[in-house]
């Protein structure tokens, strides 16, 4: 009676949705189809069998499972494309029953599409009012519009139109519209409308003399990551060019349009000078950025693309506005933007943006570890030699600790300390040898071959208390490379578990102790001995501009008790903080080392 059961995904809009029970008889669970505006989402559960599960993938990619148990727990996430993802879990029991379900995720990356159907922007209005149509359209269908004082909500519906009277007081009259789909994603546009007099026309861009007609495009979209310093999608820039002089390219008026569109930048670029970089600072797991513009042309845009990817296509809108959510790598992050027009003329902008990881999110702020060569106990010494480099490669790559010494460095520390690798199980001798390369932790084990399998034992001890922190070992009947790649995955990833890298705030301070919400009933795994980064974090703001955090050190604490829903904490290092109690106070935050 082996079965799946209690499995769901878990994201901010795909709520509770269960995988149906199936026996393991190779029958294909009935699909399940979401939808998300997310890039990735969190498959959590169980899956269980009395015959005890074996094996599990994820779109055929197997999940770390050291020993067949009755009940095996299940959180992976997986990333998301734009558009139709299909994830298939698949498990197996140790009498060789399979059973497997494949979930479909529909990742909307695009806000509405917002029109204006018979107002431009910047158009002279005399009457004191403006009977103002839009039209909208969203695969995913429409959940509300919203288009200056009224709303309306079309019940999903893929496309529509709302009209709206809106009273123009005189001068300039900025009207607001706005949309949401069914995935969440928010289209948010604005015209300006000028009731009486019309300002200086020389003041104004190309397409706001002369307006007529026309069609005011509002775009927000949010796409994959990695445009920028994606290296295996080049990016090539982008050339401004006139137009030939076809039938296509001579106006209403009879006149050659050879102007191209003119790209204006908004938000946070406004102010950016040309050639010039604006300058962000943040969190590493908050390094998405808006890329906002308009474009201008008499004749009509018909394309707009940043670093070859469309963002809109095939309008014929004399102003668009278009916006793209990226995600920034650190260093800097180019952008080119490229628009076109009905003509064939071209104009390209370039935008760059400087980003930089806060302290507290690098690497170096983690726990300070080495990881000594492990005893062998290996029928095969080359064995045991990619056994050890493939668990450091993975360690390093997980980016959970902050690897100061390994291999040939940590060998020539053990000669001077005339080490064998007999000492190396020892966990005084270990200590000692880490405290004299300056690790808060060093890891050390070793590796037992027999002619039918392979098992690797590691401990990880704090050198400044000499405690174990954690114990692992894994063990595998198989031994080629892959398998052994596979096994130091696992192994890394159960360090990870044990020493989650965890973020709270400060309750409360007193008498030197420090009260955090970090309690055993929120963070099963949160240790006495764990020792956490207090940091203040305020907007990092420039000519009035929040350009993303300030983030300001000050000290480091050690969990001394942990409780089921606060631990309690002690100051063991300063960071020049001024105030009473080093300066941490209530409502500060936290994060594991």
């Amino acid at each position: 009676d082996s079965r799946l059961t209690d499995s769901r995904l878990t994201d901010s809009r795909l709520t509770d949705s269960r995988l149906t029970d199936s026996r393991l008889t190779d029958s294909q669970l009935t699909d399940s189809t979401f939808l998300t505006n997310s890039f990735a989402i969190d498959i959590t559960g169980s899956i269980s069998s009395q015959n005890h599960v074996s094996f599990i993938s994820i779109n055929g990619v197997p999940t770390f499972l050291e020993l067949a148990e009755v009940t095996v727990p299940l959180d992976h996430r997986v990333e998301l494309a734009p558009g139709l993802n299909s994830i298939t879990v698949e498990a197996e029991d140790l009498m060789g029953k399979r059973s497997s379900r494949e979930i479909t995720v529909i990742a909307d990356h695009s806000g509405p599409r917002l029109s204006v159907m018979n107002f431009i922007n910047g158009q002279q209005v005399n009457t004191p009012l403006a009977d103002i149509i839009i039209s909208f359209h969203d695969p995913s269908g429409v959940e509300r519009v919203k288009l200056h004082d009224a709303e309306i909500r079309p019940g999903l519906e893929i496309s529509g139109s709302m009209e709206a009277s809106v009273a123009l007081l005189p001068g300039v009259n900025t009207i607001v519209m706005e949309a949401e789909d069914g995935a969440g994603n928010i289209t948010r546009g604005e015209i300006e409308l000028h009731h009486g007099r019309m300002a200086d026309a020389s003041f104004m861009p190309p397409s706001f003399i002369n307006p007529g007609s026309g069609v005011l495009v509002a775009l927000n979209r949010q796409i994959e990551t990695g445009y920028a310093t994606d290296a295996h999608a080049p990016i090539t820039k982008p050339s401004i060019t006139k137009a030939s002089i076809t039938k296509a390219s001579i106006n209403d008026s009879g006149e050659m349009d050879t102007y191209p569109p003119e790209i204006v930048l908004r938000g946070l670029l406004q102010k950016v000078q040309s050639n010039a970089a604006l300058t962000m600072t943040g969190r590493s797991n908050n390094n998405r950025f808006l890329i906002e513009g308009q474009v201008s042309d008499p004749g009509g845009v018909t394309s707009v693309m940043i670093n070859q990817k469309p963002v809109i296509t095939s309008l014929s809108g004399k102003e668009v506005v278009f916006n793209r959510l990226v995600e920034l790598s650190q260093g800097d992050n180019i952008f080119y933007i490229e628009a076109a027009d009905s003509a064939g003329n071209r104009a390209a902008r370039e935008v760059r943006v400087h980003y930089s990881i806060q302290e507290i999110d690098m690497t170096e702020s983690r726990i300070s570890l080495s990881i000594m060569p492990f005893k062998n106990e290996c029928i095969s010494p080359a064995l045991a030699d990619s056994v050890y480099n493939l668990f450091v490669d993975k360690v390093i790559n997980d980016a959970r600790f902050n690897v100061v010494v390994r291999g040939e460095a940590f060998e020539a520390v053990l000669r001077e300390l005339q080490l064998s690798q007999t000492d190396l199980v020892d966990n005084d001798k270990a200590v000692r040898a880490g405290r004299i390369v300056g690790s808060e932790a060093i890891m050390f084990g070793k590796i037992i071959e027999t002619p039918d399998s392979i098992e690797i034992f590691v401990h990880l001890t704090d050198t400044e208390t000499s405690r174990i922190i954690a114990a692992h070992d894994v063990y595998d009947q198989r031994k080629g490379r892959s398998d052994i790649e596979f096994l130091m995955q696992g192994l890394s990833s159960k360090f990870i578990y044990s020493v989650p890298l965890l973020e709270g705030k400060v309750l409360a301070s007193k008498g030197g102790k420090f009260f955090l919400d970090l309690g055993r009933m929120k963070h099963a795994n949160i240790q006495e001995g764990f020792k956490c980064i207090a940091f203040r974090s305020e907007p990092f703001i420039v000519d009035g501009m929040v350009l993303g955090e300030d983030i300001t050190v000050l000290g480091t604490l050690l969990i001394q008790n942990v409780q089921d829903k606060i631990s309690i904490a002690s100051l063991v290092k300063e960071s020049g903080a001024d105030g009473g109690e080093a300066g941490i106070e209530k409502e500060d935050k936290v994060i594991t080392k």
